[in-house]
């Protein structure tokens, strides 16, 4: 069944290759295939899908079939030998900041990388997944936008890996980071009107967006199983980047059938139950318990509250 006739269109991410394991040809193909044929409209390739060399194939045949899509660029130098050998057509470029930030953000190097992607006609976003060492930063990369005249900074879903690593755990945000960056914006920060904000969480949101409620008036909570959906490199389906539980795999189902399997399902009716961390919660009609991948594995101490939330309102 095309999920296209579903009630909620499908955004997926894709590791389309990975540095382990790249994967074959004919998995590539595969998962292009199903893609297309589900009517998945939205894709965002994460890295280290340029490296792969069907990374172009795959591009034409997404947008041959109507998909939008984009790619993450870590800015490292094989990737921009590649894109300058030959350029990106109709793809949306992300630039992933990540190395650029160290103790302080390396500016200069950083402002080489945007001007070589735009020597190859490509015109990035800048983007940082808001781990805990990121947090503090973000002022500063927005303002960097500005000064580069970059249109678009997303802060996107944090991915963690099945494994749940200690790592992964050390890294994700709590609500005392949430309220150090609160501290440093003051009352008197706003963020360039010009400047296209994507930023996934509710939370975050709200503290760096003017007028927040304005701009999600359509959120609907925790979208795992409902309009997200990941796929890993070699066609393992999950709920979302940032919900480590398999769901199926698209070698040898259709993303149609996982669509309608119990296994998802379940999921969704999960999410539509309220955390017991957010009963009596004046906004839990806003934010529906926040994201839910996360906070089900990370933060049960606290009965499943988003991990930004720093407490019943």
């Amino acid at each position: 069944m095309p999920l296209d006739l579903l009630d909620t269109p499908i955004r997926a991410t894709w590791t389309l290759s990975s540095d382990a394991s790249p994967p074959a040809d004919e998995v590539v193909s595969t998962i292009t295939q199903q893609l297309i044929a589900a009517g998945v409209f939205y894709l965002l390739l994460q890295p280290p899908s340029l490296k792969h060399p069907a990374c172009r194939a795959v591009l034409h045949d997404l947008a041959a079939g109507g998909c939008q899509t984009e790619i993450i660029c870590c800015g490292n130098e094989d990737e921009l030998l590649v894109l300058e050998e030959r350029p990106l057509q109709h793809v949306g470029l992300w630039l992933d900041v990540t190395r650029f930030l160290a103790d302080e953000i390396d500016i200069d190097p950083l402002k080489c990388v945007v001007q070589r992607l735009r020597q190859s006609g490509l015109n990035p976003g800048l983007l940082c997944p808001p781990v805990r060492q990121h947090l503090l930063k973000i002022p500063q990369l927005i303002n960097l936008c500005e000064m580069l005249e970059i249109a678009r900074f997303k802060l996107p879903n944090i991915g963690i890996d099945v494994t749940y690593q200690s790592s992964d755990r050390v890294q994700l945000p709590r609500s005392e980071d949430l309220a150090a960056l609160k501290k440093m914006l003051k009352n008197t920060w706003q963020a360039p009107p010009q400047l296209r904000l994507e930023i996934h969480d509710l939370f975050l949101w709200e503290l760096l967006v003017p007028d927040a409620a304005q701009g999600r008036e359509e959120y609907g909570g925790c979208q795992a199983a409902n309009s997200l959906v990941h796929i890993t490199s070699q066609g393992d389906v999950y709920p979302c980047i940032s919900w480590p539980e398999k769901l199926g795999s698209l070698l040898t189902e259709d993303l149609g059938d996982i669509w309608e399997s119990e296994q998802r399902l379940r999921i969704r009716r999960e999410i539509a139950h309220v955390p017991s961390g957010c009963n009596g919660c004046l906004i839990v009609d806003d934010c529906h318990g926040g994201c839910r991948g996360l906070s089900r594995i990370f933060n049960k101490e606290l009965r499943q509250r988003d991990l930004l939330c720093s407490g019943k309102r």
